[in-house]
């Protein structure tokens, strides 16, 4: 990785991204737990062999490291949930002022509805794949469906749970618009959607949203 000698003009930013470091975004966290490089804090980094794509450690309780109104995108997969009420507000909020006029964010999120429509229905091959997957398959603590569900709700630092109902009311309280569900791998808004939601299994277990910022 080298820093970029240039001007850094991408205005789309991908937060909490962890390991999925995504083509012509600002991939924003506080660590990447696949570059064994030492990242300073603060620093943007072009990623060698990707043109166009970059990465900023940076504490997002801390912020959103960007100037107000500088931003087109923001996107955001499976972070909102390890955030407290309080926490998610202050984060929405700063997403929306940090966007431009018209600007968009896509949010996904564990869908507390499927979760709790799978456990309602008895599919059982849902919270198989699922403690495979993230808990470990041969792990004794889940061998129900509820010990497998309260393992999503309680483990991974998470702090809340949303259906499509309670993620709409925040973003609304958070000044959004034109909030509305979408479907993995398909945007209208941003084309190139693939280049962060690929072949992730966690489109198997999400809600995803996209809203706006009113235009004044």
């Amino acid at each position: 990785m080298t820093t970029p000698s240039n001007l850094l003009n991408l205005s789309r930013m991908h937060l909490g991204c962890g390991s999925i470091i995504a083509d012509d975004f600002i991939n924003v966290d506080g660590s990447f737990p696949g570059i064994k490089e030492v990242i300073d804090e603060g620093r943007v980094y072009a990623v060698d062999g990707k043109p166009n794509t970059f990465i900023l450690k940076h504490d997002l309780r801390n912020g959103i490291p960007s100037k107000p109104k500088s931003l087109d995108v923001i996107y955001h997969s499976h972070f909102l949930e390890h955030l407290t009420r309080e926490e998610s507000l202050i984060f929405l909020k700063n997403c929306e002022n940090h966007l431009k006029p018209g600007g968009h964010m896509r949010v996904v999120v564990p869908d507390f509805q499927l979760w709790c429509q799978n456990y309602i229905d008895k599919k059982v091959e849902f919270f198989e794949w699922y403690k495979s997957t993230y808990l470990g398959k041969d792990n004794p603590m889940y061998k129900t469906t509820a010990s497998v569900f309260t393992g999503m709700l309680y483990n991974h630092g998470h702090q809340m749970a949303y259906d499509f109902d309670a993620l709409e009311s925040l973003l609304k309280d958070c000044g959004f618009t034109d909030i509305r569900k979408s479907t993995w791998g398909h945007s209208e808004k941003i084309p190139d959607i693939n280049k962060v939601e690929n072949s992730n299994p966690r489109r198997f277990e999400s809600l995803l949203i996209e809203c706006e910022v009113k235009v004044t």
